[in-house]
């Protein structure tokens, strides 16, 4: 992945420090992705541009290291048991179901790709209307009629560019904050091929988090198979996280979970 440097904050007055030459012309294979960046005594913030991803980030010490993980939000679904479509099913404070959880991703994550259905056009627009962020890209899946697999291989085909994903499902939306930043960061303090899993009294819970390593096995799902055989198949791999919050277990599968 080629990084590129293309803004630099102003320093002290009439001073800019361009760091383009710094990080302009930097590759890195997919096992070695850790942008290791080493400047002089000072410190500054600035932006990092990934791709056409703006990345911001400050810089306090010598050394600097960043990722770019990012949260796949699931809503191409059919719902068959809910009845109706619970993507637009309103929570009790009137927020749709698909938008509050896709406002959770938003604000722990850097981007955030919600997928929906292939014929979702017009919902697309008002997704990103309402949620009107920079940091969010609203996608159609176009073999999304073919199951949650086939979504999810097409999701992640257009983030190829990301260190790591979570993949958020879109009925979720009781997930704190806190506990999508801790997932996150603990993605980001590791190395090599790694699957982060929360856990909740023992068992499996979500999002699970997937480095670029696993990107290629991701991309060949089909039907509506998920990615739980990967976390099987490399315990070596897996890093569990126990947690408190309920929100990692809790979807929307009737309306009466509806709260």
């Amino acid at each position: 992945m080629r990084i590129y440097a293309l803004a630099a904050q102003q320093l002290d007055e009439g001073c800019k420090v361009d760091i383009r030459r710094y990080l302009e012309g930097f590759n890195q294979s997919r096992s070695s992705r850790r942008l290791k960046a080493k400047f002089t005594a000072f410190s500054f913030p600035f932006s990092l541009y990934w791709g056409t991803k703006q990345v911001n980030s400050s810089l306090v010490s010598h050394e600097a290291y960043k990722f770019m993980i990012g949260a796949i939000v699931l809503g191409a679904g059919s719902s068959r048991r809910f009845g109706d479509d619970k993507r637009k099913a309103r929570l009790p404070h009137g927020r749709r179901v698909i938008e509050q959880t896709t406002a959770n991703a938003l604000a722990a994550f850097e981007a955030v790709l919600l997928v929906l259905r292939a014929d979702d056009q017009a919902f697309k627009a008002q997704l990103a209307d309402s949620l009107g962020s920079e940091h969010l890209r609203v996608f159609l899946a176009p073999d999304s009629a073919l199951g949650m697999g086939h979504s999810l291989a097409n999701a992640v085909t257009a983030v190829s560019h990301w260190d790591g994903a979570f993949i958020c499902l879109g009925d979720m939306p009781y997930l704190t904050q806190a506990t999508l930043r801790q997932l996150q960061t603990v993605m980001a303090e590791r190395t090599g091929p790694r699957i982060v899993v929360p856990t909740h009294a023992g068992e499996w819970a979500h999002p699970v988090g997937f480095s670029a390593d696993y990107f290629g096995p991701l991309q060949t799902l089909t039907g509506d198979r998920g990615a739980r055989h990967l976390i099987k198949a490399n315990p070596e791999d897996v890093i569990e996280i126990a947690f408190n919050d309920p929100g990692v277990i809790q979807d929307i599968d009737v309306p009466q979970d509806l709260r």
